[in-house]
């Protein structure tokens, strides 16, 4: 199955707003909102411009992956 780039946005938005709804702290809550939208986007173009399928399960662990690695090198592992 095909996830399009618009059914993965709408997807990280819900559960974007489910966890809002669970945070305490709202200037928290606000930076996590933008990172997850800009995550959300870093994902998508990162995907097209490697021609990479969302629906597919190693497609998205190698992105995962390269997250990872991006988070890594800020907080260090």
């Amino acid at each position: 199955m095909k996830i399009t780039g618009r059914q993965l946005k709408r997807i990280i938005k819900e559960e974007q707003e489910r966890i809002l709804a669970e945070r305490i702290n709202p200037a928290l809550a606000e930076i996590e909102s933008q990172l997850r939208y800009t995550l959300a986007e870093y994902i998508d173009t990162y995907m097209m411009s490697m021609n990479m399928n969302a629906g597919d399960a190693s497609d998205r662990r190698r992105v995962s992956r390269k997250v990872s690695d991006i988070v890594g090198t800020i907080i260090g592992d």
